[in-house]
């Protein structure tokens, strides 16, 4: 801002425009959203017990997925055992903290817990990637088609 002026009763700002303007991408990872047909399935034990549901989306760093309303877990809680089924082929066992538990509008009987991998093997990272980037490949041949 140069100068604030007053022009007829009202301020008036005088600005001046940056020479160049950068853009940056605020994220820093690449997130795959999985669509309805995806079969991919969260399995989270806590206390001895199996949650299993659906994989939204995920993510170098976290994934989300949906489980029945009403389970013991709550934002905060970290889960040492948690298996992410990807496909027939490919799973991942992160250690992960769920980070928000959100309702989920058009199926009120679920909830949406949003997580962050807290520990992921290498092997299980070069998987995810590689799962990731055949799931783009397939979008991209499907959507030329």
């Amino acid at each position: 801002m140069l100068a604030i002026k007053l022009l007829d009763g009202n301020n008036l700002h005088e600005c001046a425009l940056p020479e160049r303007m950068v853009y940056q991408q605020q994220r820093t990872q690449f997130r795959l959203e999985l669509g309805a047909a995806s079969r991919a399935e969260a399995i989270v034990t806590k206390e001895a017990r199996k949650y299993r549901g659906k994989i939204i989306d995920v993510s170098e760093g976290g994934a989300s997925f949906r489980l029945r309303k009403g389970l013991p877990i709550q934002v905060g809680d970290l889960i040492d055992h948690c298996e992410l089924a990807l496909d027939s082929e490919s799973s991942i066992r992160p250690k992960i903290e769920i980070m928000n538990v959100k309702a989920v509008a058009k199926a009120p009987n679920l909830q949406q817990f949003g997580v962050r991998f807290v520990g992921l093997a290498t092997a299980d990272l070069a998987t995810l990637k590689v799962f990731m980037r055949e799931s783009e490949r397939r979008k991209l041949r499907n959507s030329r088609m």
